[in-house]
């Protein structure tokens, strides 16, 4: 992460967003900054729906700090926020589609009802999160850590979670997610988790029949 980054308030960063910048790479956002409380967000979320476009440079957040923001109904598709720290962050019915999140930092945060369908999440660091409801269909999350997460009602169809780092999500998390064609070589799970997982009543009506798990971590 960028030592010499630049603070900035929420307001400042609404307007700036709203009056057409598109970088806002190394900021030091305000912490815990809510952006449903201000004044210009609704205007906000309908500039972003016309503006976050595939046709149209993305917003680039790489390398800033976002810590403990709290957002709902944000539309970021195609945006960069690569090695960005979300730490105790709060994310509500969001779309990051085909975003980037390569090492971004996740510790602690909730996020909820969001699609994050087709985006880089490689080397993500999730630990102790709370997802539900998430949309990961798609999404490259090579070696991502998911150590402890609270994992709920999440699509990891077609997923790359290779070598994914998934101790301590409990056995329940198998059959309450979707990893329908996910790709989970080499993902770790711990023995006692494991050793339950597979004694799953009816592996024919759930998803944990396309799991290739290849080694788990005691």
């Amino acid at each position: 992460m960028n030592s010499k980054l630049k603070n900035m308030s929420g307001e400042e960063l609404i307007n700036k967003i709203l009056g057409g910048e598109r970088d806002f790479s190394g900021i030091n956002l305000e912490v815990g900054f809510k952006f449903s409380r201000h004044d210009g967000y609704n205007n906000l979320k309908d500039y972003l729906r016309n503006n976050a476009t595939e046709e149209k440079p993305p917003y680039n957040f790489a390398s800033s700090k976002l810590v403990m923001m709290t957002a709902k109904e944000l539309y970021l598709p195609f945006a960069s926020f690569e090695n960005a720290d979300f730490k105790a962050a709060e994310i509500y019915d969001s779309d990051f589609t085909k975003a980037n999140f390569n090492n971004a930092y996740f510790w602690a945060a909730t996020i909820q009802d969001s699609n994050f369908s087709e985006a880089n999440l490689e080397g993500a660091y999730l630990k102790q999160t709370t997802l539900s409801g998430i949309n990961f269909t798609g999404a490259n999350m090579k070696g991502v850590d998911l150590i402890e997460a609270d994992l709920q009602f999440v699509q990891f169809n077609s997923a790359n979670l290779q070598n994914a780092k998934m101790n301590g999500v409990g056995d329940g998390a198998i059959i309450s997610n979707n990893f329908e064609g996910a790709n989970l070589e080499g993902a770790t799970y711990t023995k006692e988790e494991l050793e339950s997982f597979d004694k799953t009543n009816d592996m024919n009506n759930s998803s944990i029949k396309y799991l290739r798990w290849s080694n788990y971590s005691s």
